[in-house]
C-alpha cells in the first residue's frame, strides 16, 4: 500500500511539473507574440515606439496593471494583440493564484498533521500528549518565564493525528511520530534542542514509565546535553529515570499525597505551593547556583541578610544532591551550592567573595 502511494505521489509531482513548464512556456510565447505584434501594428502610428517599449507594454497588459503609458490605436493592435493578451494574462494570474493558494493550504495541513521538519535552536520539545488542557497550562507557565519567552515549542507525539486549534493558536509546532523513533526525533530538531519535557503517556498506567525509559535512551543517544524533565507515574521509578539520563524526575502522586496529608491536619497550603511554583505570580521559588570566591567561608545568615536587602529570601540550599532547608544561621556555604530562594527578580546566579579574617 505504501509503495502504491509513493508511486501515485511521484506521478502527481511529474504531472504538476510538466504543467508548470507548459504554463511558463505559454507565458513566454505569448509575451513574445504580444511584444512583436504590438510593435508591428503600432510603430506606423508611433514612430518613436521601440521594441523595448513593446516588451514593457506586453508585460503591463498581461499582468492586468495597465499603466496607460502605451495603448494600441490600430484596429489590429487592439483586437488581434491587446485583447488576447488581456485574456491570456488574466488566465495566467488566476492559475498562479490557485497554485499559491494550494501550496499554502498544503503547508498548513502538513503543519497541523505533524508532517513538517523543524530546525530551531535551543527550543523546547514536549513529548507525549497529556491532554489539551494540561499542555495549554504548561505552555502558559513557560511563556511567563522571562528566561524562556523567546523559545519555540515543538510537540512530538503519536497519540494524536492533528494539532488542536488551541495549541496552534499558541504557536506550538507539531511533529507526529513515535518519540523512540530516530527519524521523528530528527524532525523535531532534538539535536539542536535545549530542553525536553517528557510527559507520562497515561497518568494511571505504570507501563507509561517503561515507555519513557526507552524515550530517555533514545534522547541520550541523539543529544546528551539535553535538560530532560520527566513525569513518572510510580515513585519507585524516579531513580531509574535519573539513571537513564533524566535531569529531573517528577512524580505527581507524591505531591498529591503530601498535600492530602497536610490538609487532613487542617493545613491548607496547596494555594501557597501553587503561588510559589507558578510563573504567573509575583514571587517564585528558584534554585540558583552560588559562586564563592576567595579562601574564606560565608555564613548562611550573612548571605540571607544581604539577599533580604535585594528583596530575595534565602530558604535553603542543595549540595551534592542533598537538600537542606533552613540549615541554621551558622551553616557555612560552599562554592557550587545551589541556593533555594524566593524572589520576583529571579536572578540567574548569586556570587560573593569570602570575607577576609
Amino acid at each position: 500500500m505504501g509503495l502504491l502511494f509513493q508511486f501515485l505521489l511521484r506521478i502527481r509531482r511529474q504531472v504538476q511539473t510538466r504543467l508548470q513548464l507548459k504554463v511558463v512556456g505559454f507565458v513566454a510565447m505569448f509575451w513574445t507574440f504580444g511584444s512583436v505584434g504590438f510593435y508591428l501594428f503600432e510603430s506606423p502610428h508611433n514612430p518613436d515606439l521601440t521594441l523595448l517599449d513593446s516588451l514593457w507594454w506586453s508585460v503591463v497588459t498581461m499582468t492586468t496593471v495597465g499603466y496607460g503609458d502605451y495603448a494600441p490605436v490600430s484596429l489590429g493592435g487592439r483586437f488581434l494583440i491587446a485583447f488576447p493578451a488581456m485574456i491570456a494574462g488574466g488566465g495566467v494570474l488566476a492559475y498562479g493564484l490557485s497554485v499559491i493558494t494550494t501550496y499554502l493550504i498544503e503547508e498548513k495541513t502538513k503543519e497541523l498533521r505533524g508532517m513538517n521538519d523543524f530546525n530551531f535552536r535551543r527550543h523546547i520539545v514536549l513529548i507525549n500528549y497529556p491532554g489539551e488542557a494540561k499542555l495549554v497550562e504548561m505552555i502558559d507557565e513557560l511563556r511567563h518565564d522571562t528566561h524562556l519567552d523567546d523559545r519555540e515549542f515543538v510537540l512530538l507525539t503519536d497519540q494524536i493525528d492533528e494539532l488542536p486549534e488551541t495549541l496552534a493558536r499558541l504557536h506550538v509546532h507539531f511533529v507526529k511520530g513515535s518519540p523512540i523513533n530516530e527519524e521523528a526525533l530528527e524532525r523535531a530538531g532534538i539535536s539542536q534542542a535545549a530542553d525536553v519535557i517528557l510527559f507520562a503517556r497515561s497518568e494511571r498506567d505504570e507501563n507509561s514509565d517503561s515507555f519513557n525509559l526507552g524515550v530517555l535512551v533514545a534522547l541520550q543517544s541523539t543529544n546528551s546535553k539535553l535538560t530532560i524533565v520527566v513525569e513518572c507515574v510510580s515513585p519507585l521509578h524516579k531513580e531509574l529515570m535519573l539513571k537513564a539520563g533524566a535531569s529531573t524526575a517528577i512524580c505527581v502522586t507524591e505531591l498529591t499525597t503530601q498535600l492530602l496529608a497536610q490538609a487532613r491536619e487542617g493545613l491548607q497550603i496547596q494555594q501557597l505551593f501553587n503561588d510559589l511554583a507558578s510563573n504567573r505570580t509575583p514571587q517564585q521559588v528558584d534554585a540558583v547556583p552560588f559562586t564563592l570566591k576567595g579562601s574564606g567561608s560565608f555564613r548562611f545568615a550573612d548571605l540571607a541578610a544581604e539577599l533580604a536587602l535585594e528583596n530575595v529570601m534565602l530558604i535553603g540550599l542543595r549540595r551534592g544532591g542533598t537538600q537542606n532547608i533552613n540549615p541554621g544561621p551558622d551553616y557555612e556555604l560552599a562554592d557550587g551550592d545551589d541556593l533555594f530562594i524566593i524572589s520576583s527578580a529571579r536572578p540567574r546566579a548569586v556570587e560573593r567573595t569570602a570575607p577576609t579574617s
